[in-house]
């Protein structure tokens, strides 16, 4: 289902699955663009989340003629601005930050162009920001990219090419000569970051949670009522995911201060009627013959109502244990599920930037062999050694280049359409987050990589359309 499917679901029917899926979708983007203006992890979960409530409330409003990336990489840069006005006087302190990050990014174009490149990505036309945002933020084909905006696959590359070009003329009058391949290298490879593990979960379930309390604020008493706290729970439970996990989260305080003050109630009731037992027994010893019988009368009532509201506060006590229990098991398995679904997605992450390096290795070793590009791993192994020698190759991570394998070994010019040929390609295909189906990381000689996914398993369709005619050769 595509983004405006999603968002007229949830505009039409409210459906928190289909936010949900919105915000997964485009949750990194936005975080990424956020934090490189902002400087601060924090202030950019901040922005994420203003971003998001505010797609929220245009939903109904948005025209299918724009591209949602586009649209809400745009709203980020709003919305950071806005923090940024407030939070001037932390600038040093965010500048020192920014800079001890960019201390330790391993890739000098991006530590060069990452200060500047939200700014240069502003001058362009809403058009060309789209276009660079599909292609190298979030890594889409030039198939996706021309569908998104409505042109062919032609008139897709040609927009970049202008883009890009703006791009390197901005950077350049700022004093940042970078070579078009270089930048679009770096982009690619450093401008979206992984979003911190559980910040979609976080932001959908604030947004969806604000509307539900902006919506209800007329009805809500100062306190939550036996009722409606079983009513939360079960409708966590009910619905599932990450929105309603949440929520369940945040009931779950609520809940736990309620029981504390219902335990200091009923302590407070078990005191009183102590205290008028005592006064009635005192009542009693001395006024057996006193005419003054209805005091007497008077207390023992007192102490019946105390006993009845002490019991009463008993058994809500109790209720209320129950359901802090409940809450706190339905976010314990919400908690497994989250760490498993993040595991699998930074998995898939570290396969694309694994084979993200050996593309740029494999091309710099053309350029030195007369166009040729190499036969095996081993030889484009000296492309990418650090200053202390090592590489992919030799290092003892999860990730082998026998893990992957070569599907062209002929001249790089020769190939046709680089951004739709295969240079590199994952062995054993992977499941995704979700289960269903299979995935495998492909590297295309152009230098970008895309992750494919097949329904069925079977890649060989897909796999015969982007294979180069003088493969072997």
């Amino acid at each position: 289902m595509n983004d405006h499917a999603l968002l007229r679901e949830f505009a039409d029917a409210g459906s928190q699955t289909a936010f949900q899926e919105l915000v997964e979708r485009h949750v990194a983007l936005v975080y990424s663009a956020a934090r490189r203006r902002l400087g601060d992890a924090h202030l950019a979960e901040d922005a994420t989340q203003q971003v998001f409530a505010l797609l929220a409330r245009k939903a109904a409003r948005l025209p299918e003629s724009v591209v949602l990336s586009g649209w809400l990489y745009r709203a980020g840069g709003l919305v950071a601005a806005e923090i940024s006005r407030r939070e001037r006087r932390r600038q040093q302190r965010e500048a020192l930050a920014a800079q001890a990050m960019n201390d330790l990014s391993p890739d000098a174009t991006w530590r060069e162009i990452e200060p500047l490149l939200d700014e240069a990505m502003d001058e362009l036309g809403h058009a060309d920001r789209d276009a660079v945002v599909l292609r190298y933020f979030e890594n889409k084909s030039l198939r996706e990219v021309g569908a998104a905006l409505g042109v062919s696959e032609d008139a897709a590359q040609k927009r970049l090419t202008r883009a890009l070009e703006r791009l390197r003329s901005f950077l350049a009058r700022r004093g940042k000569t970078v070579a078009v391949g270089a930048l679009t290298g770096a982009i690619a490879t450093g401008a979206v970051q992984a979003a911190p593990a559980g910040l979609a979960q976080s932001v959908a379930s604030f947004v969806l949670t604000s509307a539900a309390v902006a919506a209800s604020t007329s009805t809500i008493g100062s306190l939550m009522n036996l009722t409606a706290i079983k009513t939360i729970i079960t409708g966590a439970v009910a619905v599932g995911g990450a929105a309603a996990i949440v929520v369940q989260h945040n009931n779950l305080s609520h809940l736990r201060v309620e029981q504390q003050a219902t335990l200091s109630r009923a302590q407070a009731a078990e005191q009183a009627a102590t205290n008028a037992q005592q006064a009635l027994a005192a009542a009693n010893a001395t006024a057996q013959n006193d005419p003054r019988l209805a005091e007497l009368v008077r207390l023992r009532g007192e102490v019946a109502a105390l006993r009845r509201s002490q019991a009463e506060l008993t058994t809500k006590n109790a209720q209320l244990t129950q359901a802090v229990q409940q809450s706190a098991a339905v976010k314990a398995q919400a908690d497994q599920a989250t760490a498993e679904k993040d595991a699998l997605k930074e998995q898939a992450i570290a396969k694309m930037n694994y084979t993200k390096q050996w593309l740029l290795a494999f091309i710099m070793f053309a350029q030195d062999h007369n166009g040729q590009l190499p036969k095996t791993f081993q030889d484009a192994n000296a492309y990418i050694q650090d200053a202390n020698g090592n590489s992919p190759i030799n290092q003892s991570g999860d990730l082998k280049p026998d893990q992957f394998e070569i599907m062209y070994q002929g001249a790089l010019k020769a190939i046709q359409n680089p951004a739709q040929t295969i240079l590199i390609r994952e062995v054993q295909p992977f499941a995704g987050p979700d289960g269903a189906g299979m995935n495998r990381t492909y590297g295309f000689a152009d230098g970008h990589v895309e992750v494919h996914h097949a329904d069925n398993g079977d890649f060989g369709p897909w796999e015969s359309t982007h294979l180069a005619a003088t493969q072997g050769q």
